[in-house]
Order: structure tokens, then sequence, then C-alpha cells
């Protein structure tokens, strides 16, 4: 991963857009493509499921590069500046997004999560798929939860849930309630609530405890389903992916120049591939330059950012829902 120099910390003069440091977590189902596809330098001899690229939790939370504030310390010293006006953190007074890559190698678990609260609601988009990739969205008709969690043979498993063959660039909305399970072969971005409540009805015999009894109260109780998303074109040549009450999630691909107004709340853009600088005006004016790889969180108070890039940059940006 590549980092500007330039890119600034956080002054005494008020928050500024920063760089921030991701976080690897290994997984059973990982595998190493994160070093081949974003130039990570992952921990040896691992298998890394997951980069936590913005992640406010108990266990940590994001810091910038260079230094400064790290986003759970933004959030105690300044909520309001750093989400904006009408948006809501959590219950724990925690950011109210993680966003992540995945390197599913080996199936998730097939599962779900809940609305209430805690609430989590994903969207995943799909970045790569190899000749085996799959995604479940949900049990064929006639299957109870019960079924699927008694069987022991992974073939079996397959036959008894619904799902796809899922194709680069797709967005796949995940809903509280929906049963889903992603992989092998996919490499995703995800945006989510931030919350890690979730209930596993099949483990492809991994040992891994099972949650059956919350997972089957929660799919039925909020019958959702994972699909999906038809994007849609923007004015300002970008991608709608998904919008939904908990955020927004564009994509721009192959852009130039990109004007990203905040209208007073957050954003987050993450390059997923190319490279650009990214500028912003007012009382702590500066730039960053962004890598494929890097993520760049824009705090509330900033009015915006201006993308400039000599050769095209593939970013996802992601801000605040409907709320």
């Amino acid at each position: 991963m590549k980092v500007a120099p330039s890119a600034p910390r956080l002054s005494a003069y008020g928050l500024a857009p920063c760089l921030l440091s991701p976080r690897f977590v290994p997984k059973v189902w990982g595998g190493r493509r994160l070093a081949s596809r974003f130039g990570y330098r992952l921990p040896p001899s691992r298998m890394i499921g997951e980069a936590l690229l913005l992640y406010d939790s108990a266990d940590g939370c994001s810091v910038p590069v260079g230094g400064g504030w790290s986003l759970g310390e933004m959030m105690r010293r300044a909520p309001s500046l750093v989400l904006g006006e009408g948006v809501r953190p959590t219950s724990d007074g925690r950011f109210p997004l993680l966003l992540k890559l995945l390197d599913v190698r080996r199936p998730l678990s097939v599962q779900v999560h809940p609305g209430g609260a805690p609430s989590k609601h994903e969207c995943q988009v799909v970045l790569d798929a190899g000749p085996a990739a799959r995604m479940v969205c949900g049990l064929r008709p006639g299957v109870a939860v019960e079924d699927l969690a008694r069987v022991t043979d992974p073939g079996c498993a397959v036959g008894l849930t619904s799902g796809f063959r899922p194709r680069a660039g797709q967005c796949i909305d995940v809903p509280p309630g929906a049963i889903h399970g992603s992989g092998p072969d996919v490499l995703l971005f995800e945006c989510q609530q931030n919350s890690d409540a979730t209930y596993r009805i099949y483990d492809w015999n991994r040992g891994r405890e099972l949650q059956v009894a919350a997972a089957k109260a929660v799919a039925e109780r909020d019958r959702a389903r994972a699909s999906i998303v038809a994007a849609r074109l923007l004015a300002d040549g970008g991608l709608l992916l998904q919008e939904c009450e908990w955020f927004r999630v564009r994509r721009y691909l192959r852009a130039m120049a990109v004007p990203l107004p905040t209208g007073g709340r957050f954003l987050t853009l993450t390059c997923l591939d190319g490279a650009a600088t990214v500028h912003w005006r007012g009382r702590s004016a500066g730039k960053a330059a962004v890598a494929c790889g890097d993520t760049l969180f824009v705090p509330a108070c900033v009015d915006g950012v201006e993308v400039k890039s000599a050769l095209g940059v593939d970013l996802v940006v992601c801000d605040p829902g409907l709320t």
C-alpha cells in the first residue's frame, strides 16, 4: 500500500480527511489475494480473510496513517463533527459503519443477521469471481433452517441452498433476516452497519458453533432475501450501487475528476485500482494521494473533496443512508 507523505494528521484546528491503516484478520476461509490484488503486506504464513478498512469496536478502531486521533477518539471528542447532522452512532456511541475487503477462498458459513437492536444490514460489491465462485441467497423451497443444520455432507448442503454464480461488478444487498453465504472463490468489498451480530446455520463441517434457534427466529421474523441490486447511473458519472436507511454506496470507474461534496455528512473513499490525489479546502485545507487499497475518511465538518487522477481511478464512496 502506497501512502503519500503529504497526508495530514488531525490538526488542532479541526478534523481533516485522513488515510486509515487497515487491520488484517485471519479466517479459516481466507487466502492471500489481498496481497496480490491490493499490494498489502500481510502477516506471513496466515490465511487472511478480512482487511478492516474502517472500524470502531471494543477490541480496536481505525487509526490514521502517520498518527493522530483514532476513529474511536474522534467519536468521543467530536461526534457531531465526525458524523454530521442527523447521523446516529451505534447504541454504545461508536461509528455507525464498518468497511471491509474480504478474500473468500473457501465458503463462509450460511448465516443470517438480525434486525432491531442490534441490526446488521450489508452491501457486498463483487470485485473478482473465480471459476468456482458462488453466493448463497436463501434456502430452497420446503427446506427449513434445521434441515440444513443437520446436514453433514457439504455436497448435500449446497443442494439445500439457493444460490447463483456472481460476476465482478455486481452489488448484493443483504438485509437483516436474509439467509446468505459468500464463496468460495470471490473477492468482495463490504459496507455494513457496525455490528458483529451473526447467527450461523451451517459451517461446512469446520467445527465452529452454530446458532440455529436464533437464526430461525430472525429469518422467520424478518423474512428478507439477499438480492442483486441494479446499479443506477448518476449525473456525476458515478454508479449508485446501493442506498438504504443506513448507508449509500457509489462507485466511480476510470474517474479522472470527481467533486464529492459532503453535504455536512461524512464520506469514505476506498481506492480499488489506479491512483489519485484528493484535494480539500477550508480551515484544514490539504491533499492526500490515494493508491490501490487505500481508504480516506472525510469527516462531516469538511465541505467536500475533489478527486483528480491522470490515468483514471476506481473508487468506492460510502456515506450515510436515508436517515
